[in-house]
């Protein structure tokens, strides 16, 4: 038979046998037993001693032969003794994970009474915000009142913005403090009140030291002020314990990174709280931002993120903006979608319309925007994992009757409008994606659960065999070699199941194959112990017995060949024609 022909019909069996059978190929070509594992959730890896296998690992169910077989399987470990009553059941699990293997953990979550709470509210008070400003002052005293039907355990802060005072954002005097010579109050860039409270007295106090500011331009420093807010721990008083919420009233869009540049302003935004006492009364602390740039989106939710603080955008059509001004809406409905990404749908937007109002519709209108946001937040409940390099999960749940399903359909569902005493079913599924990425070691991963607590999931990654450490020189390898998980790595110059030949002796070589693929000449004994002989391919190829003996890594190479495990070689003669 010609060459090019056998070649051909070489080539045809094996692409058949390749096509049908890639999950086998996958596992035999795993040299050792942790490569064998992490392969592929099929593989298994043969540790038996003393066996000659064209391949230790191969597919589960296919180790006919072998008596030792390690494939381990995940495992959950929930801590037997009972937890306390709590909100959150399970509060721990112990796992240990596969490589690309995916575990289910069912987490129950009640829904329970005062929520601790802390809330900052953050108003735009340029000249447009005039008749909300003094609305709002008039009614402060009922925010608390208002929040403390909600929940018991409630304390507020405030804040006020304008823009950075400076050309071209305000027209300044140099001469005070917060002067501007452009009439209608001062122009400053951020003010904060105190640290939050849950007295009526001091808030509705605080609320009265709030002046309307000055500005030129439309955009304001509003992502300034909330960085400020959040960033500055200390001065506002945040608690771990509480589910922390930035409110931010306003009529206009927002100034952002590189536009202080307009200002001579080059240093970007630094991650410190820019606080200080102001030179000229002791009722507020002031941040100028002369220094440096405004704050990016980006940073700001990284802000958000770290300090777990929910940010609602309240967009505001006032009097003043429909004499002019252009509507924002969409503006900060956008940029609230886009924090939701980031923030499992915990961002929100609101708007609120006070055109043609009296003072005391726009203040009952602000009071119904704040409860609303704070009831739509405490209502809800999802998980929200840390976030694991090498490691993926995905949140299903089954949310109580009459609750509202968020983000249905993702891989982070959560639930909204949640009654008190309710529970929450969750599916936590973990999947391990790469263990040199994860690691090798057991580590803890924390996964919170709004609105309060958390889920440790201890997770030990099976990306080893137990039999991996080797036993070096050991008697079983006759002193020649090391041997774990069934089988002997020979030194060099050594080969054999038990490294018995020495290679530099040709007589103590076996037999290879046979004459019908070997021209009759002994070579030197390889690592597999086959002897090196020059093949004749029309032979194997015309003869398909010699298939299903087999072909050894060695011998195939010599022939430019692919490895044929006896399992697929046994299935060549029904490809064969």
């Amino acid at each position: 038979m010609p060459w090019n022909t056998a070649a051909l019909r070489l080539c045809c069996i094996l692409s058949t046998l390749l096509w049908s059978s890639g999950n086998a190929i996958d596992c035999e070509l795993r040299q050792t037993c942790s490569d064998c594992i992490t392969i592929d959730l099929t593989c298994g890896w043969c540790a038996d001693e003393g066996v000659r296998l064209d391949s230790r690992c191969r597919l589960n169910g296919m180790h006919t032969d072998c008596g030792n077989v390690f494939a381990p399987a995940s495992e959950i470990v929930v801590p037997q003794e009972p937890p306390p009553a709590t909100a959150i059941s399970p509060e721990t699990y112990n796992v240990s994970l596969r490589n690309t293997d995916t575990l289910s953990l069912p987490i129950d979550v009640t829904t329970v009474r005062n929520i601790p709470l802390d809330l900052y509210i953050l108003f735009d008070v340029s000249q447009s915000m005039d008749e909300e400003i003094s609305a709002i002052q008039g009614a402060s005293a009922e925010i608390i009142a208002r929040l403390q039907n909600i929940t018991d355990d409630v304390q507020v802060g405030v804040g006020s913005y304008v823009d950075k005072a400076t050309l071209p954002f305000s027209r300044r005097n140099l001469t005070q403090e917060s002067g501007c010579i452009k009439p209608g109050g001062p122009c400053y860039n951020f003010r904060h009140y105190g640290r939050m409270t849950n007295s009526r007295e001091e808030l509705s106090e605080r609320f009265s030291r709030i002046e309307t500011g000055s500005n030129i331009d439309a955009p304001e420093a509003g992502l300034d002020a909330m960085a400020q807010a959040v960033i500055c721990n200390e001065s506002v008083g945040w608690r771990d314990s509480a589910v922390k919420m930035i409110l931010t009233f306003t009529d206009d869009a927002f100034k952002f990174s590189g536009e202080g540049r307009q200002g001579g302003i080059l240093t970007p935004f630094e991650t410190v709280c820019g606080l200080t006492n102001s030179t000229e009364t002791n009722s507020y602390t002031m941040y100028s931002g002369l220094r440096n740039d405004y704050t990016s989106p980006g940073q700001l939710l990284s802000f958000l993120e770290s300090s777990n603080i929910i940010p609602v955008f309240v967009s505001v059509t006032s009097s003043a903006q429909a004499q002019g001004f252009y509507n924002v809406s969409q503006t900060h409905q956008e940029l609230a979608r886009l924090y939701n990404m980031r923030l499992s749908g915990r961002a929100s937007f609101a708007s609120v319309n006070t055109t043609g109002t009296n003072e005391t519709g726009i203040a009952n209108s602000i009071l119904t925007i704040i409860d609303q946001q704070v009831l739509f937040i405490l209502s809800q409940t999802g998980l929200s994992p840390e976030r694991i390099n090498g490691i993926s999960f995905s949140v299903k749940a089954e949310c109580p009757a009459r609750a509202i399903e968020l983000n249905e359909g993702t891989n982070m569902e959560s639930c909204s409008n949640v009654s008190v005493g309710d529970t929450t079913r969750f599916t936590l599924n973990v999947k391990l994606l790469d263990c040199e990425v994860f690691g090798t070691e057991t580590r803890e991963v924390a996964v919170s659960v709004f609105p309060l607590g958390r889920v440790v999931i201890e997770i030990t990654p099976i990306c080893s065999c137990l039999c991996d450490d080797y036993e070096v020189n050991s008697p079983r390898c006759s002193f020649n070699g090391n041997f774990s998980c069934g089988e002997c790595t020979c030194k060099e110059g050594y080969c054999g199941l038990q490294c018995q030949f020495n290679v530099s002796v040709r007589t103590g070589c076996p037999d290879g194959l046979g004459g019908n693929i070997c021209s009759g000449e002994r070579g030197a004994c390889l690592g597999t112990c086959e002897c090196v002989c020059e093949m004749n391919l029309t032979a194997i190829v015309d003869n398909p017995k010699l298939l299903r003996v087999g072909v050894s890594t060695r011998l195939a190479k010599r022939a430019h060949l692919v490895v044929l495990s006896p399992w697929l070689a046994e299935r060549a003669h029904l490809v064969w024609w």
